[in-house]
């Protein structure tokens, strides 16, 4: 009896091992900071001496934000590390690859939300995966959706939009962001400039706030350079609405195809 007590003591203790993740996971599947478990403690190297597995790079990229755990367990198999039992939403891989030097190991990682959807994916080393092709997706967003008049605060409804653009940027696999702000033509240049600037830089702390890497993000204000219509001849309330267009914040991200 005190046998199996113990026995059960045991088998508990081995299942909570783990259950909290390495990294802290925001319900919404991101995180501040990145912990990586040591490569020397995966649990996937059956009977040999080689460790983790040689996944295939075209299963690799079929993972996107939005799967579920069996989705992937389909596609790359169990994670490599204890991850533990309950309410894991950290899993971590140690993969194999050759490239053109030889053969290399990277750690790659999936973090999922409170619904145990995947959304964040990271790389150790970055950009690891062999083979890879960048491509680049433009979004332009109107700077009144964003902001109210002569204000660098986000709206409400300017959060909503740029969770569409991130969503996107998530299931693409995008590593790096570039923002650029523009305003009319209207007041002065250089309080134009300044304006844009700071709502570019409020844009970039947004993205940050949701998990993309801070050193990956550049945020630049543009001012009324660069403007999309002219709108010659018209003054006041009428100006006002056809340089609408002008006063856009464009977000780039590059991603991975």
């Amino acid at each position: 009896m005190l046998f199996s007590r113990m026995m059960m003591t045991g088998v508990l203790s081995l299942m909570l091992v783990g259950c909290g993740n390495l990294s802290h996971v925001t319900d919404e599947g991101t995180t501040e900071e990145v912990v990586w478990p040591s490569p020397d403690r995966v649990m996937f190297n059956h009977d040999g001496t080689q460790k983790g597995s040689w996944p295939l790079p075209e299963k690799l990229r079929q993972i996107k934000a939005g799967m579920n755990k069996d989705q992937i367990y389909q596609l790359v198999g169990r994670p490599h590390f204890a991850e533990g039992l309950f309410g894991v939403r950290e899993w971590d891989y140690l993969f194999n690859f050759t490239g053109p030097d030889g053969d290399y190991t990277c750690q790659y990682k999936i973090l999922f939300d409170r619904n145990m959807d995947a959304r964040s994916f990271y790389w150790k080393p970055e950009n690891c995966l062999p083979e890879t092709k960048t491509a680049e997706y433009r979004e332009s967003v109107p700077g009144d959706i964003l902001f109210d008049f002569d204000s660098s605060a986000l709206t409400e409804k300017g959060r909503d939009e740029l969770s569409r653009v991130a969503e996107k940027f998530r299931v693409r696999h995008v590593v790096g962001v570039n923002i650029e702000g523009f305003t009319d033509h209207l007041g002065g240049r250089e309080y134009n400039r300044l304006l844009s600037e700071k709502r570019a830089e409020s844009v970039r702390g947004w993205f940050i706030a949701q998990g993309f890497k801070a050193e990956r993000i550049q945020a630049t204000g543009r001012g009324d350079d660069e403007p999309v219509v002219l709108c010659p001849g018209l003054e006041g309330d009428a100006l006002k609405e056809c340089l609408r267009p002008n006063r856009r914040v464009e977000i780039t991200g590059q991603g991975i195809r």
